[in-house]
Parts: C-alpha cells; sequence; structure tokens
C-alpha cells in the first residue's frame, strides 16, 4: 500500500503539508473550515459564512489530556474528534493524519493506530464540502493478522449561538414526533432511543441551525453535554463492531445547514416552538402523598416537599393555601423522611419545630422517634440542626478535618418576608414497631405564640425488608484510620472510634457493597471485623491495597458470605491506561484473589475486560450510559460479576430509579458510587460534611437511600412470591407487576427518568408493599 506521504499534494494556500502539518483551510460559499491533520484529524474552526456564525464551541490549549506524558502541545475540543476506543481523551487527539486526495472544498486523511488492543486498524477520513451540507465518510480497515473491537464515537465541540437558551435549542427525534430541549450549564444529556439516526442545534434568535445526519454503521446513540455556553459537545456513539482481519467498518456523517423560518417540516419554526412549549415545567401533584390543604391565613406557610427531593432554591409563591395533613408509610426499622418549607407573610422569629407522639386509634404510641434537621439553602441540601449554618454554609464542612461545631438539638429559625425554611425530618421507625396505621402532628411556634400544625399519618406495613444476597448498594468509601499507610489515613485519618461511627451510617443506609481505603491489614481486618458486629452479610468489598491473602480473608469471613476483590486501575481513559492495566492485571494474577476489580468509565475499559478474563469491573453509567446495561449482561452470562458507578450521582429521579429498580432487575451486583468521600475541598459533592467530625447528611444521600429503600421493597416482594402459593392470585398479580416493571424499564434511565417523578417511583413502592401484604398471607407451609 503507498505511503500517503509519498503523494504530491496542492492546498488550498499552497501549503505542503507533511507530518507536522500546518492548518489545512477548506472554503465554499457556505461554509470555512480550519483542519488540524497533525492533532486527530480534528477541525478547529466551522465558521458560517452568511452570517460569520463560529459552530467550534471550544479549541482550547491544554496542559494535559488522559494520563499520558505530553509530548506536544495539546489541544481539547474541536468538531470530528474521532474515537476508535471509545474513549474521549486518547491518542488519537494528537495523532498526525497522512494527507492524500485534497482540493479547496475536500480532504481525505489515514491514520493507522498503533496502540494495544487496536494495533493494525486503520482509519481513512473523507471531508467534503458540497453546498450547504459537510459530506463525512469515516472507514476503518482491520490490517492486523488478529480479531479487534472497536466503540467508535465522534466527539464534536460544537454548537450554535453564544449563549444558551434560545440561541442553542437542541433537536431530536422520539417516537412521538420532534423534541427540543434548552439545556443548562452542567447538564449531560444522553439519548439512547434516536429514530431516524439524527439531531439538530438551532439558532432561533438568528435563525439558522445544522442538522446532524448520520448512515451506515448503526447509531447505538447521541449524548449531549454543555459545560458552558463557550464548551459543549454532541457526540456520536456507535454500536460495537467487532472486525475480522481484513474487514471494514464505515459511517457516514452528514452537517446541513437550515433556517426554520423557511422550512415546513419538522424543523420549521413553528415545530420547534411547539416543541419547546411541551417541555414547559409540569406541576407534579404529590399524589402519593393524599396532601390536604387549607386556606392561608396564618403568618406563614407550609408547602410539601418529597423526602428525597432537593429543596427550592428559588422563591416560594404559594399565597392560598397551606399544608394540613400528608400520608407516608413505611416498614419496622425503616427511616421515613418527612418534607416540608415553611415560608413567612411577614417577618418571623423564634420559630421551632416539635413532634407529637404518634399513635393508633387506640391510643398507642408507635415506637418511633422523628429527627428534624434545616435543609441549607445554599442548594447543597445539607440536614443541619443549626439554623445560621443552614442559611450561611461554612466551606470547611466539605470534609473531615472540620472543626465548625453543631447543635445537638434543632435551633430556632427566623424569617424575612417571602423567605423560606426547609425541614426533612427523619421518622426512625423501631424494628420492634408494631404494624398499624398511626397519626401525629408536627407543630411550628412562631413568634413564641402562634402555631402550625402539619398531620402526618404514617402507615407501618407488617413485614420488615430484606436485602438481596447477591446485590446491593455500595461506595469508594475514601475515610481513613489514622497511622494507617494509605494516603486517606495520612492526611485525613481517623480515630478508631469516629471510623465506627462512620460505619454504622452506611448500616443504617443498607449499604452492603464498600471500596476500603487501608493499607494495613491490622486495619482491614477491624473495619471488615465492625462490619461483622454491625451485622453485615452478603456483601462485597474491594480492597483499594490487597496486603492480605484471598484465603486468609475467606476463611476469617466466608461465613458471612463476604467475597474480595483487589483493586486494579482507576478509569483507563487513552491507550496508556490499556498498557498500565495490563501490567497491574499481570502483578495481581500472581496473588489467589480470582478476579480484579477496575473502574471502567469509558467504551474503551469494555474492550480492556474483554481481554481480561479475570475482571469484575466497577462500570460507569455515565461514561458508559449507552453499553452499561449489555455489558452486565454480557459478562453475567460468562459467570462474571460486574458494579456500576456514578462519578457523583445524580440528585433527581433518574439517579433513584438506576439505584432502585434497575439494580434490582438487572444482573449486576449493585452499586460502588463515588461520593463517600471524608477528604474534599467542594461543597455539595460528596454524600456528607462534617461538623467537628461528625458525619452531615445530603440530599444527595437521601435520593440514593430512597433508590435503595425501592430495591429492598421489590426484592421483599420477590421473596414473598416466592413463597407464595403460586396458584393464589396474590401471586398472579405479583407476577404481573414484576412483568410490567421489567418491560417498561429497559436500558434508557435516563430517558425513562424524564417521563415520571419521585412520586411515580413511591406508587411503585406501595403496589410492592401491598401486594407483599398479600402474598405473605398466600405463604405455603
Amino acid at each position: 500500500m503507498n505511503s500517503f506521504l509519498n503523494s504530491t499534494v496542492l492546498l488550498v494556500a499552497g501549503l505542503a503539508i507533511g507530518v507536522d502539518a500546518a492548518p489545512l483551510t477548506l472554503e465554499n460559499q457556505f461554509w470555512k473550515i480550519q483542519m488540524e491533520p497533525d492533532l486527530g484529524g480534528r477541525c478547529s474552526s466551522l465558521l458560517i459564512k452568511e452570517n460569520n456564525e463560529e459552530l467550534v464551541k471550544g479549541w482550547d490549549a491544554v496542559k494535559k489530556q488522559g494520563k499520558r506524558k505530553t509530548t506536544k502541545q495539546q489541544y481539547s475540543g474541536g468538531i470530528w474528534g474521532g474515537h476508535m476506543c471509545g474513549a474521549y481523551q486518547d491518542e488519537q487527539l494528537e495523532a498526525v493524519y497522512e494527507l492524500g486526495k485534497n482540493s479547496p472544498s475536500e480532504v481525505s486523511m489515514r491514520w493507522n493506530n498503533p496502540y494495544t488492543l487496536f494495533s493494525g486498524l486503520e482509519e481513512t477520513r473523507q471531508i467534503t464540502l458540497d453546498g450547504a451540507s459537510i459530506y463525512v465518510k469515516i472507514q476503518v480497515e482491520n490490517l492486523s493478522k488478529e480479531r479487534r473491537v472497536i466503540y467508535y464515537r465522534i466527539q464534536d465541540f460544537i454548537g450554535t449561538g453564544g449563549r444558551l437558551g434560545p440561541e442553542a435549542v437542541y433537536l431530536y427525534p422520539q417516537r412521538d414526533g420532534l423534541k427540543a430541549e434548552m439545556l443548562k450549564a452542567g447538564r449531560t444529556f444522553p439519548l439512547m432511543q434516536v429514530p431516524g439516526s439524527w439531531y439538530g442545534i438551532t439558532d432561533m434568535v438568528k435563525d439558522y441551525g445544522i442538522k446532524v445526519q448520520t448512515s451506515g454503521a448503526p447509531l447505538r446513540n447521541v449524548m449531549f453535554w454543555v459545560g458552558s455556553a463557550k464548551s459543549r459537545t454532541c457526540e456520536l456513539f456507535w454500536a460495537p463492531a467487532t472486525l475480522e482481519p481484513g474487514q471494514k467498518w464505515n459511517a457516514e456523517i452528514t452537517y446541513s445547514l437550515f433556517k426554520p423560518s423557511q422550512r415546513q417540516d419538522e424543523l420549521s419554526a413553528a415545530s420547534i416552538n411547539t416543541a419547546l412549549a411541551q417541555n414547559a415545567e409540569r406541576l407534579v401533584f404529590p399524589q402519593l402523598m393524599d396532601p390536604v390543604f387549607a386556606p392561608a391565613n396564618g403568618k406563614a406557610i407550609i408547602t410539601p416537599l418529597h423526602g428525597a427531593a432537593s429543596a427550592p432554591t428559588t422563591p416560594i409563591i404559594e399565597q392560598f393555601k397551606t399544608l394540613k395533613a400528608v400520608k407516608l408509610f413505611g416498614t419496622p426499622g425503616e427511616t421515613v423522611p418527612a418534607a416540608f418549607s415553611i415560608t413567612a407573610r411577614e417577618a418571623l422569629t423564634n420559630g421551632t419545630v416539635t413532634f407529637s407522639d404518634f399513635k393508633n386509634s387506640s391510643g398507642k404510641a408507635l415506637k418511633m422517634t422523628a429527627d428534624p434537621y434545616y435543609i441549607s439553602r445554599d442548594g447543597n441540601d445539607y440536614m443541619l440542626k443549626d439554623w445560621d449554618l443552614a442559611v450561611n454554609v461554612p466551606q470547611e464542612i466539605c470534609n473531615i478535618k472540620s472543626h465548625v461545631k453543631g447543635s445537638e438539638k434543632l435551633t430556632a429559625f427566623n424569617l424575612e418576608k417571602d423567605a423560606s425554611a426547609h425541614l426533612r425530618a427523619y421518622l426512625r421507625i423501631a424494628p420492634e414497631a408494631e404494624a398499624g396505621d398511626y397519626s401525629g402532628y408536627c407543630t411550628i411556634r412562631l413568634n413564641n405564640s402562634d402555631e402550625l400544625k402539619l398531620k402526618i399519618d404514617l402507615k407501618v406495613y407488617p413485614f420488615k425488608l430484606e436485602m438481596p444476597k447477591d446485590k446491593g448498594y455500595g461506595a469508594f468509601f475514601r475515610f481513613g484510620l489514622e497511622g494507617d499507610s494509605h494516603d486517606a489515613g495520612q492526611n485525613f485519618g481517623i480515630s478508631r472510634e469516629a471510623y465506627r461511627k462512620a460505619l454504622e451510617e452506611l448500616t443504617a443506609r443498607n449499604w452492603r457493597n464498600l471500596v476500603l481505603y487501608l493499607g494495613n491489614k491490622e486495619n482491614i481486618l477491624y473495619a471488615l471485623d465492625t462490619l461483622v458486629e454491625l451485622g453485615w452479610r452478603d456483601a462485597r468489598f474491594v480492597l483499594v491495597r490487597p496486603v492480605i491473602s484471598h484465603a486468609e480473608l475467606m476463611e476469617r469471613y466466608g461465613k458471612y458470605n463476604f467475597s474480595f476483590l483487589p483493586w486494579g486501575v482507576d478509569e483507563p481513559i487513552d491507550y496508556f491506561s490499556v498498557d498500565k492495566a495490563i501490567k497491574k492485571y499481570q502483578q495481581i494474577s500472581q496473588l489467589d484473589y480470582p478476579s480484579m476489580n477496575f473502574s471502567a468509565n469509558t467504551p474503551l475499559s469494555l474492550a480492556l475486560m474483554d481481554i481480561l478474563p479475570k475482571t469484575e469491573p466497577t462500570i460507569a453509567v455515565t461514561g458508559n450510559v449507552m453499553y452499561f446495561v449489555d455489558k452486565s449482561r454480557e459478562l453475567h452470562k460468562q459467570g462474571r460479576r460486574s458494579f456500576w458507578y456514578a462519578g457523583y450521582p445524580n440528585r433527581e429521579v433518574q439517579g433513584r430509579l438506576l439505584r432502585g429498580i434497575y439494580v434490582w432487575k438487572e444482573p449486576a451486583c449493585g452499586m460502588m458510587d463515588w461520593g463517600e468521600d471524608s477528604c474534599s475541598k467542594q461543597l455539595g459533592t460528596d454524600f456528607h460534611g462534617f461538623l467537628d467530625g461528625k458525619l452531615v447528611s445530603t440530599q444527595r444521600l437521601e435520593n440514593i437511600t430512597q433508590g435503595v429503600n425501592d430495591l429492598l421493597y421489590l426484592n421483599t416482594m420477590e421473596q414473598a412470591l416466592a413463597k407464595a402459593d403460586p396458584k393464589s392470585e396474590a401471586s398472579k398479580n405479583a407476577a404481573a407487576f414484576i412483568a410490567w416493571i421489567k418491560k417498561s424499564f429497559d436500558t434508557d434511565y435516563t430517558g425513562e427518568a424524564r417521563e415520571i417523578d419521585q412520586y411515580f417511583l413511591d406508587m411503585l413502592r406501595r403496589k410492592a408493599a401491598d401486594l407483599t401484604v398479600e402474598l405473605n398471607k398466600m405463604r405455603m407451609n
């Protein structure tokens, strides 16, 4: 095969481009494009000539991308950032593409991948300007003598307009027609279902847009990411493809300009505006709480919050009604969150919150304690006893070295007119509590005299929640012990007493998976012994430093059905990381552990685990959102376990849906999330804050906990079904309910979450509880 380097090339500016090529310009009456052949064949500028609009949203010199050593100046951004391995910071960004046929409106380029797992794959690109369209053809040919697998991804830092909002409207087709979104900064928006394999972006203010259509190889999904107005991406992920020697993979992408005002189809201004109108925020009525309201004729108004949801950060404008009663439910041993807001209609001082006993119709009190907290008003949603701290959260509480002291009891609150206090009360039902219907009151006293009363009806079901034996929830538990050899202990180590308190908190929230950041044998054994004392059984652990043999661990803890994996590598995101992972795998293979764990955050990791059979990975539900469910199913068929994680778990309904229904229905061993960190330097990212070394819960953690409880309710129902008479009506109803859930929720947890709310998940949980009661009546001897 003749090398492109031997070709004679004529370029627009009369430049001869060699291995270290200068930028190349393509141009016609509609477009002016600057290409970077020696920087991954990317486009660093895509200009619409008619209005001088730049579509590239990000082309920045950076110190380092990925984990490899810098060999030349690296740049982040651009359009047509191709990745055979599906990662987004790999060496292909700096690859030198050899130039082939060129003209003022067309260029072809070629690159041979030399890296482990992908060597021998030759990529050819052809970019053609044709009127108002740009055609991009990509071919990958396997020139090696071995089978190769690619997870091809195009990352386009592309967008319309200079600001978010109407200047940057994202368009995509769904089964029921066109959808339109104005995404905010910090948003990741994956599309698992893309009928027609296209998306669009439009500036409704300046009346222009671009439609991106794919053909050829099957598209797996599209993902929009918005970091800011100046940094945003639209990304294409193709279905993984296996290439035998000599096989080719082909895909084509067409970028076409359009003006909404001149279209008569689904890309018309009218169609787009209709789709945007359908996205107006819906009023979510908390139907399962069965709220009772009364005329708001007092000095304050109570409005309901969902127990797992974020507190409002904007003013509450309700004027006419106030909450008088709600209905909640739980089981013996469960903690039920009750949340609400108090909004002042005039300035208020010395506000207090108290709870009565909860009693049944016979006057018998429920064994339960009510533990109220203020929700911080900064949007980070810390649970605090001190009103002053809730109003002004100190930066220091983000890590365990905090010396900020907190109150043991709820302090009084003060509100200016129209300001709000948000509260979450944990109703901790005792394990020995009797089932039944109970009622109690939350009394809010204002200005030392006026009172508001909120009635809470609490149904306690006649069963306890059962944990699954093969899956559960957990996290990277980045807590260290004083004097431990691991960095977490060296820099942020705590006493054994404080460490035990932290483990008690995880136990209370029904965790059963854990990554331990301990380096000394005696400390690892202390942590595991403590968890045994706290009642942990059927649990899964990853040891960051596997200094104890697997045989010794199993001899000591096998009777509790504990399992152990050694930690491998963290998030392979470039080809350099692949070689590092293989080396670590070979080292761990010398130990007696049956498998190795590592965090798999991009499709590159999926290719890696295919050649490392003794791995049981923790797969990212974000970077691998398009593949993680299918990959877990595949690994399960191979007899291999898998876990899931998010860098920082979503605080809204999609986070709960994943950790509840998805963990329950899929053959994964549950979660190993990132975020249980004692060493943070930033407020609002982790599960806990700290007041003088004591843990402070967050709404992020509460949302997770409600997902875990969904898992437990569904598992409890499933276990009851296994013991019930299969011919009973209860068994038939439960089986039908389970089948409906599994049919309704498939692999698109982010898309499904956009169609539901927290109360819908509560409804499913309530249905599972009612079915469990009926199944237990039909239990076979």
